[in-house]
């Protein structure tokens, strides 16, 4: 196996080739950063006061961990808007992060509402798909297969929130190297959305049955509400991030970093099964395509990324999920 000598990605990713002078395609070809970008300030600005009259003019998928919360704290900052923040709870969020979700919706005056599913259909759902077979191959590039699916499940949620409840822009706090577009904030194409559910829901729910239906959107549901779909906004694409000064600012308002989770996890337990599953699975880190976008836009140095991707998965937390799948699972 090669290592970009630059960034973190190996040969043993699909994508990936390294050249004669060790480094990757991504890294050889001339690489241009995205820098701050417009941001788009006036169209979402509009977009707020052209909802005054809704109860929510932003929701944010708020996971508790640090990215989602400073997100929650620059949109209160930045925005005279009234903001709903909705946690899916996948069952595996720390004792940690529910207590940073409350203290911090409560610190900024925020509304919060938490959802969560019954454990043992979605622990059935993971571990189903744990091994990434149904997943495209650029998708198991950037995340474990776990993760593909609560992220699934989380959008799935947070559209239909948002669409019942008229709010027109959607806030998902995903770091510059999770988010693929250079463009802070993105309308939302109903057709594009089901397409990109479709595959999983059918696999889920031919698996499973029907009772699994509720958790995907429906099609009659999105074709009716085609004129009413909201607005994606990123706000890290147009700031600069260094995840140092992330984590000092919202310690300010009561977040705590959490002590159970993995390296790449300042909420979810069930980050390290994952992470492992996926390294044994497949031979590199699911969170390497992410932290290597990072080193390339000069927000991690290599070393900083070296050990984000070194600690795979936390003993305590994997050996407690392994236990809980196997209980259900057999």
């Amino acid at each position: 196996m090669q290592v970009c000598k630059k960034c973190l990605l190996n040969d043993n990713m699909p994508s990936v080739r390294i050249n004669e002078d060790g480094l990757c395609n991504l890294c050889s070809t001339q690489y241009e950063s995205r820098g701050i970008v417009n941001n788009n300030e006036e169209e979402i600005s509009s977009l707020i006061k052209a909802n005054r009259e809704e109860k929510y003019q932003i929701i944010l998928a708020y996971s508790g961990g640090k990215d989602s919360t400073y997100s929650l704290k620059m949109i209160k900052e930045r925005y005279d808007a009234s903001i709903l923040a909705v946690t899916f709870d996948n069952g595996f969020l720390s004792d940690t992060c529910l207590k940073n979700i409350r203290t911090v919706t409560d610190n900024l005056d925020v509304d919060s509402i938490i959802i969560k599913y019954p454990a043992k259909k979605i622990i059935r759902a993971f571990k189903y798909i744990e091994d990434g077979k149904f997943f495209p191959r650029q998708s198991m590039e950037r995340a474990s297969a776990i993760c593909n699916m609560c992220i699934m499940l989380i959008k799935n949620l947070i559209y239909y929130e948002a669409i019942i409840r008229r709010i027109p822009i959607i806030c998902f706090g995903w770091t510059p190297g999770q988010v693929m577009t250079s463009k802070p904030l993105i309308k939302l194409n109903y057709t594009m959305v089901l397409k990109g559910f479709e595959n999983i829901k059918n696999i889920i729910t031919s698996r499973f049955g029907a009772r699994y239906e509720k958790y995907f959107l429906d099609d009659a549901f999105m074709r009716e509400n085609e004129a009413n779909m909201p607005y994606l906004y990123y706000p890290f694409v147009k700031n600069n991030y260094k995840e140092d000064s992330v984590i000092e600012e919202i310690k300010e308002i009561g977040w705590i970093p959490p002590q159970n989770t993995d390296g790449n996890s300042s909420n979810c337990l069930l980050n390290s099964y994952a992470n492992q599953c996926h390294v044994s699975k497949f031979g590199y880190h699911p969170y390497a395509f992410e932290i290597s976008n990072l080193i390339r836009e000069g927000y991690l140095t290599r070393e900083e990324g070296l050990t984000k991707i070194g600690n795979v998965a936390n003993p305590c937390s994997y050996k407690m999920i392994c236990e809980q799948f196997e209980k259900i699972t057999g």
